[in-house]
This record gives structure tokens, C-alpha cells and sequence, in this order.
């Protein structure tokens, strides 16, 4: 029996979440157009259990986003991102997980947060490691990843 999860993937423009997911994914879509949700889906087994996910790679949040209810209803996890080389986007990785936690209640919710384009020279980074983990620490994320 397939298990079937959703997760959500959240940020601002130009972090990264479609390389992201499409790395996961391992497929590079024909018909990509940034400004639309794109829906994508894999198929893999864990010790044996056969598991469906389906990743939303969403498009681009800011501020003044809101959450969308399919952002909220029935998913098992989100991927916040924002990019190392900027402030802004990890500013709205906060405010978007207060934003989820606002739609959803303070219910345990599976979120991890992601410090993309870590590969990007040492002297563009803005956003330390440490000040990731301490938000994530701060606002009860899963564990943090640079990546």
C-alpha cells in the first residue's frame, strides 16, 4: 500500500524553490512557467513502505502574500527557502511561517527551513548559519538546512 504526502514548498522570488524541488523531483519540466503553481509528483519506498509525494512548488511570496487554503488543507509538511544572499527573503521565511501557523493553529506543524545558494561566493552571504538556526530554534522548526 502507497502512502500519499503532500508538502509544500514557500519563499520568495528567486530563492531557489524550483531548483530545489526539481532536484528532488529529477525532472526538468517542458512546460515551466514561474508565475503558476506547479504540482509534481515521486514515487519512492522507505524501509520497504511505498510512499506518493506530491511537492507544490509555488510561486513566488512576499510580504503581503497571503496563504492560500490549498497551502493549508490537507498537507503533511512545507519547505520554507530563502537564499543566503538575502536579507529580505529570510525576513519573509519568518513572517510566512507565522503566516502558516496563523491558517493552521499552533498545532505540531512538519516545516523545515532551507538557507539556499550556499554554493555562492563566501563574501554574498548575509545570512549566517547561525542566524538560520536561531530562528528556526526561535519559531519551532523542523531542523534547518543550508543548502
Amino acid at each position: 500500500m502507497t502512502k500519499y504526502r503532500k508538502v509544500v514548498v514557500l519563499g520568495h522570488r528567486a530563492v531557489g524553490k524550483t531548483s530545489l524541488t526539481l532536484q528532488f523531483i529529477k525532472e526538468f519540466p517542458q512546460d515551466y512557467k514561474p508565475s503558476e503553481d506547479q504540482y509534481w509528483a515521486k514515487l519512492f519506498s522507505i524501509d520497504g513502505v511505498g510512499y506518493e509525494i506530491c511537492v507544490v512548488d509555488t510561486r513566488s511570496q512576499n510580504e503581503l502574500s497571503f496563504i492560500r487554503p490549498s497551502y493549508v488543507s490537507e498537507v503533511d509538511g512545507y519547505v520554507i527557502v530563502y537564499s543566503v544572499d538575502s536579507p529580505r527573503s529570510f525576513r519573509i521565511a519568518s513572517r510566512l511561517y507565522r503566516k502558516l501557523e496563523d491558517k493552521r493553529g499552533r498545532r505540531r506543524m512538519p516545516v523545515v527551513l532551507v538557507g539556499n545558494k550556499k554554493d555562492l561566493p563566501p563574501d554574498r552571504h548575509t545570512v549566517s548559519p547561525e542566524e538560520g538556526r536561531a530562528v528556526a530554534d526561535k519559531l519551532s522548526f523542523s531542523p534547518t538546512l543550508h543548502a
